[in-house]
């Protein structure tokens, strides 16, 4: 069965794929299914033990200064 999980603040539901595409030491990449709109983009989720204020302050960091994409 696909993992659900919510968008953010706007609580949207997104569906992954089953089983990651990529992992790290911090965590999982998922590819996104549905909604379609979100099929060019990729979900990271976070190892339990990687879950830290310090994380949470550099996500919300990211969002509000996207990179550039080349």
């Amino acid at each position: 069965m696909p993992k659900r999980v919510t968008l953010g603040n706007s609580k949207q539901a997104i569906q992954l794929e089953k089983k990651p595409f990529a992992a790290g030491g911090e965590g999982e990449l998922f590819r996104i299914v549905s909604p379609p709109v979100y099929r060019q983009f990729v979900v990271k989720l976070y190892f339990k033990d990687k879950r830290t204020e310090k994380q949470a302050t550099k996500i919300q960091y990211l969002i509000q200064n996207p990179p550039d994409i080349v």
